[in-house]
């Protein structure tokens, strides 16, 4: 893989949008985004803490501010409390996908991992402007990376702890609903991205590697990292056919006290091109 950069601590969240690459450096408190010739901008403080980013139709971002468990709008570089999720958080906000019709997708991973919690179930929640926020997912084995497919009637969860993907259908309301199981990884996922072929992008942090899935859910590519935890993932450029893999230099288990030795953003050319959201 060819890198982007390794100027940021711990990117999240790979968005494309606007011709660059959008993320959460989650342990430097700030969204910030990458050009195709590696300048970083930043373009928002979050003293929250960021996770989950996401695009609304309109041209809107929408991010989760973990540590106060909060959902925000960013705008002009501006935040403001969408919804407060803590009423509904069992352990942490994590990551996020907002779908074609603005609705937004949230993990929640059940337990607080930082503080020493045992593990716990933990849910999706769903933010819509007209309805606000409601439980859509129960018993989830760890929510982390997820992702809406093209004609936004399936979702896919990455349950860390399961070592699997997991996906549900959506229903018009936008609840979610016929769970099964799409591909058992037999290691820890965490972000994911589609692909216009019925296969997703996965990063693997324990096998320092994103892996292919196809559509049947077998593992048919691995791409090794330059960084030991390989954490989110999108398909973006021009075309879609540009795989963008964040990693961070990190032991996991300091991770979420923020010890790390800085993260990379690399990219990769791939034949299928990326489909749905992110």
């Amino acid at each position: 893989m060819e890198l982007v950069t390794d100027d940021v601590k711990h990117a999240e969240s790979p968005r494309w949008a606007e011709g660059r690459l959008w993320f959460s450096d989650v342990h430097d408190y700030a969204v910030k985004s990458v050009d195709l010739d590696g300048t970083l901008r930043k373009v928002a403080d979050v003293p929250g803490r960021p996770s989950g980013l996401g695009r609304m139709p309109d041209g809107r971002w929408l991010v989760v501010g973990a540590k106060e468990d909060k959902l925000n709008w960013l705008d002009g570089g501006r935040l403001s409390v969408a919804a407060d999720l803590a009423p509904l958080v069992l352990g942490h906000a994590g990551d996020m996908v907002v779908d074609g019709e603005g609705r937004a997708y949230i993990s929640d991973t059940g337990f607080d991992h930082g503080a020493g919690e045992e593990p716990r179930l933990g849910q999706v929640l769903l933010f819509t402007q007209a309805a606000g926020l409601r439980i859509v997912a129960a018993d989830t084995n760890w929510a982390n990376g997820s992702a809406v497919s093209a004609d936004g009637r399936q979702f896919f969860l990455a349950e860390t702890y399961g070592e699997r993907i997991s996906q549900f259908t959506i229903e018009p309301s936008g609840d979610l609903s016929e769970r099964r199981v799409f591909a058992e990884l037999g290691s820890a996922p965490d972000g994911i991205c589609l692909d216009e072929d019925g296969g997703m992008w996965v990063g693997l942090p324990f096998k320092q590697e994103f892996a292919h899935v196809d559509g049947s859910g077998r593992i048919d590519r691995r791409v090794r990292t330059r960084g030991s935890l390989a954490t989110a993932c999108a398909l973006g450029g021009e075309d879609r056919r540009t795989l963008y893999a964040c990693s961070v230099n990190a032991v996991p288990e300091q991770l979420s006290q923020g010890v790390l030795q800085g993260g990379v953003i690399e990219s990769l050319s791939v034949a299928s091109a990326g489909v749905g959201w992110p």
